[in-house]
């Protein structure tokens, strides 16, 4: 039996569970929290047999590729921000620390550089 997060492991996500596999085989209590939602559960051998199915593979291939272009446009889109980040000038105005301030604000007597 296979749980739903195993099922995601292997892949699967919510729509081609409810394609492939449809409802659960089995529920069972849950083992970490027991006041939570029952386990979802699914024979090992009608999951196997679902992702031998050519629908299957081609909808997984298809994912695999748009997830690809998608890493790839992420990647571009990063390097060009980069890029920009090299060639901009940041200018930042600094100010002298007037005696007065420094001891108010320090408890110093004097300040010397």
């Amino acid at each position: 039996m296979l749980t739903l997060t195993q099922l995601k492991i292997r892949g699967w996500s919510p729509k081609l569970i409810e394609k492939f596999l449809g409802p659960p085989d089995e529920t069972a209590r849950n083992p970490v929290f027991r006041s939570k939602a029952p386990m979802k559960l699914w024979k090992r051998s009608r999951v196997e047999s679902s992702e031998t199915q050519p629908e299957f593979i081609a909808y997984q291939s298809k994912r695999a590729t748009a997830s690809a272009r998608s890493k790839s446009v992420a990647e571009r889109k990063r390097r060009e921000q980069l890029a920009e980040v090299d060639v901009t000038n940041i200018y930042v105005k600094t100010f002298a620390i007037i005696r007065g301030l420094w001891s108010r604000y320090y408890g110093v007597e004097t300040y010397r550089h």
